[in-house]
């Protein structure tokens, strides 16, 4: 009898094998130990993500939201927005995150980098994660939403602790819930300091502040969006980043042809986020009945939308555990779909251009030390917490 729970250290370990099972067997698995429904086929999460009428996400997104009830994080943001308040406070900010927008932020990006790869060379060697990724990305919005530069590893430091699970993983850990709460506090203060400076505020915290036409978010409330974008901007790339230089190593041909031809650079990140998306799922809850693959779902129960299952469905992509950078699927469903869909794609997509440009410009032949790679698992992310690089 086919049995999947996200939490068991099976799944944990290698949840691929567990999610052909469920699209093949039960593409609308129920585990009645959460009371959550789990939808692993790619068409299925697709078509939720553009579903307002089926589906919630004031009672939480995250999977230990959903199927625990874990409060940790669910202040108030546009995550667990419905229509209309989500679309009207994501229209507030959605222009800074466009592409004509996003791409004045290259050259910092670039020369970042460049920084970084310095210190690599002088080194020869250090953690793809750490020394250049999340390096990159943590400054990069700091830049995006006025915070200092200077705090920029600290913030990493907290949005790290957050998202470490415990040795056998129950949803967030004590650290990681004293480091959330911490990352509150620091964003609550920042808006409060830059409350009072004159109107000296970035675009993205300005357009947050028009929310309430004649007045202004309170300083919690803008913490709790803040938080959502600082951990959006600093978590997930850096491991898809990772997993890009490791894929590109593993398949030295495929490396030697991005490096020589970087316009199949873009091709590599798109394929990169379709094999190897660390973000396993993210919910709902059920806002009304839905029956589905002959199954009744509930008002008020959760369901988790398997979006590393849906990106290796061979209902969508032929041979789909196969590592190609000339697949060029047309979607995926690594940024999610419909009114949720991540508003900062652009960024990250820029972000994973530039590096591997300049990584692969220096180091065409740069080696992974894979005995000292450190795994990232847990219920909600797969992947790589440190990459050793050899330059």
């Amino acid at each position: 009898m086919l049995s999947y729970d996200p939490f068991s250290p099976e799944v944990i370990e290698d949840p691929y094998p567990h999610y052909r099972r469920l699209r093949d067997q039960a593409p609308a698995y129920y585990a009645e130990a959460y009371d959550t429904w789990f939808l692993s086929r790619f068409s299925d999460v697709w078509n939720a993500g553009s579903d307002r009428k089926s589906f919630t996400a004031t009672r939480g997104v995250a999977p230990a939201q959903v199927m625990l009830g874990e409060t940790v994080g669910m202040q108030p943001s546009i995550a667990v927005m419905d229509p209309a308040a989500h679309t009207e406070m994501r229209a507030l900010i959605a222009d800074h995150f466009k592409p004509g927008r996003v791409a004045s932020l290259e050259a910092p990006i670039r020369e970042m980098t460049r920084d970084c790869l310095e210190g690599l060379a002088s080194r020869g060697a250090g953690d793809v994660v750490a020394e250049l990724a999340s390096h990159v990305t943590v400054r990069v919005s700091c830049r995006l939403l006025g915070m200092p530069i200077e705090d920029a590893d600290y913030l990493v430091d907290l949005v790290t602790r957050f998202f470490t699970r415990a040795d056998e993983p129950q949803g967030t850990s004590d650290d990681g819930t004293e480091a959330y709460q911490k990352m509150l506090d620091y964003l609550t203060e920042f808006s409060r300091r830059r409350r009072g400076a004159d109107g000296a505020w970035s675009d993205v915290c300005q357009a947050f502040r028009a929310a309430e036409p004649g007045s202004s978010l309170s300083d919690e409330h803008m913490a709790s969006h803040l938080f959502l974008l600082v951990t959006g901007a600093t978590e997930t790339l850096p491991r898809v980043f990772a997993k890009l230089v490791y894929r590109l190593w593993e398949h030295p041909e495929q490396r030697a042809e991005v490096a020589s031809s970087p316009a199949l650079i873009p091709d590599a990140i798109q394929e990169t986020l379709r094999y190897d998306m660390p973000t396993q799922m993210l919910g709902r809850r059920l806002a009304r009945d839905l029956e589905l693959h002959g199954q009744r779902m509930r008002a008020g129960q959760g369901i988790l939308f398997l979006y590393a299952s849906a990106n290796r469905d061979e209902r969508e992509f032929p041979d789909p555990d196969r590592f190609d950078i000339h697949r060029r699927a047309p979607r995926i469903a690594s940024f999610g779909s419909g009114i949720h869909m991540c508003i900062g794609s652009h960024v990250a997509r820029l972000e994973a251009r530039v590096m591997l440009e300049e990584l692969l410009a220096r180091f065409p032949e740069y080696e992974i030390d894979t005995e000292h790679i450190v795994p990232l698992r847990s219920e909600m992310h797969h992947g790589f917490a440190v990459v050793p690089i050899h330059v």
